[in-house]
């Protein structure tokens, strides 16, 4: 009794709902959905609903998706279809995606796709990365790749990266990478970074780096708590700035205040 009273309970939710939303079924109808049920449409919602899944249908088979059906298409939307695969498939070829097949292009086509992996291959090339294939190359690309190749390497010794090679400068170059790597050096040692080589420096730079080296000594000693005149604890260290003052200390150690 009990399970007979739920399913005239169900059924009439069921009604209500589809007087309430007549419009639900045809929706999902129109939309595809699996909860369409086409025996509850009218004979002109039928149709809207097979209309609806024919461009459904065509839209697939043009964007080249799995869902298509090519049996339910007319020879207009074959044609149309055969167009789009033939973009797609020269899209990837002119891209270099591995989805292309050169079997299918025109003569056209494939001086285009021909042009774009010529100039694909120039750039790999003036990039410096590894799908470059130099015999591919005329003379006029290989010089074009050949002062990239110095450009590159210049800028790698100025910056003082790993993958230089000094042998490649000229003499203008290997003094201003000298004089690169000298102040790089200098300002390592006045800020008493590890990476100081102090047998490069000369007697001028040495006397710097000397006074550097105690005026940081000295400030440590001044302001121990800050770790420096400007180090540690917010800026000006110490809590000067929480105090109401300008956020520094005074030489004698003691916070700045607005007011002397």
């Amino acid at each position: 009794m009990r399970c007979l009273v739920a399913l005239l309970i169900l059924l009439a939710a069921e009604t209500a709902s589809a007087q309430i939303y007549p419009d639900r079924n045809l929706t999902a109808c129109l939309s595809g959905y699996g909860s369409c049920d086409f025996a509850r449409l009218s004979p002109a919602e039928q149709a809207q609903a097979a209309d609806a899944a024919r461009r459904r249908n065509l839209n697939n088979c043009i964007g080249g998706y799995g869902t298509c059906d090519p049996s339910r298409l007319t020879p207009a939307e074959h044609q149309r279809v055969a167009d789009a695969a033939r973009r797609r498939n020269l899209n990837n070829c002119v891209g270099g995606y591995g989805n292309c097949d050169q079997s299918i292009l025109t003569p056209q086509d494939l001086a285009q796709v021909t042009d774009a992996a010529r100039r694909r291959n120039l750039n790999n090339c003036i990039g410096g990365y590894g799908a470059c294939d130099q015999g591919r190359l005329t003379p006029q690309e290989m010089m074009q790749v050949a002062e990239a190749g110095l450009r590159r390497n210049l800028n790698n010794c100025m910056g003082g990266y790993g993958a230089c090679d000094r042998t490649r400068l000229s003499q203008s170059e290997l003094a201003a990478v000298t004089e690169a790597e000298r102040r790089r050096n200098l300002n390592n040692c006045l800020g008493g970074y590890g990476t100081c080589d102090r047998m490069r420096l000369s007697a001028e730079d040495r006397s710097n780096v000397l006074a550097a080296e105690q005026n940081r000594q000295a400030n440590a000693v001044l302001y121990p708590r800050s770790g420096g005149y400007y180090g540690g604890g917010g800026y000006g260290g110490g809590g000067c700035g929480s105090r109401g003052g300008p956020g520094y200390r005074l030489p004698s150690g003691k916070c700045a205040s607005w007011r002397r």
